[in-house]
């Protein structure tokens, strides 16, 4: 598999990783005091892969999504957390400004571990699918 070529770039007083064609990953410094960054790329990329596969994730092309990276991902019984989808209710719904489900995805797994294009893609098309589950 080839790897993308990942470089760290300052826009605008943003420090940023960039993956060419998928976006951009934060650098810890952008989050400042912050746990998660609205990703614009990120939402690009899902709409582009809901487009691509409708037979799987069509359902959510009516759906209000909205898509973060996280500062820190975490662990779960000592297994990194490489993202979360997960349906917005309740406080979520309300201060989200009413989205049907909240997206993100790891910023420092995803710097540390030097993600490809392709790994970010196939991390949020199985962060989409989860999205489909008890529907």
């Amino acid at each position: 598999m080839r790897q993308a070529k990942v470089h760290a770039s300052e826009r605008g007083g943003e420090v940023v990783q960039i993956i060419p064609s998928h976006g951009n990953i934060p650098l810890e410094p952008v989050f400042g005091d912050d746990e998660l960054l609205e990703a614009p790329g990120l939402k690009h990329l899902a709409n582009d892969l809901i487009g691509r596969h409708d037979a799987t994730l069509g359902f959510l092309a009516s759906k209000s999504l909205l898509f973060l990276w996280k500062k820190e991902g975490g662990r779960s019984r000592g297994q990194p957390i490489l993202g979360k989808a997960q349906k917005a209710t309740g406080l979520v719904k309300h201060f989200s400004g009413g989205v049907d489900a909240v997206i993100w995805l790891a910023a420092d797994y995803a710097r540390e571990h030097a993600f490809t294009g392709q790994q970010i893609e196939a991390l949020m098309f199985h962060e989409l699918c989860h999205l489909g589950q008890d529907e």
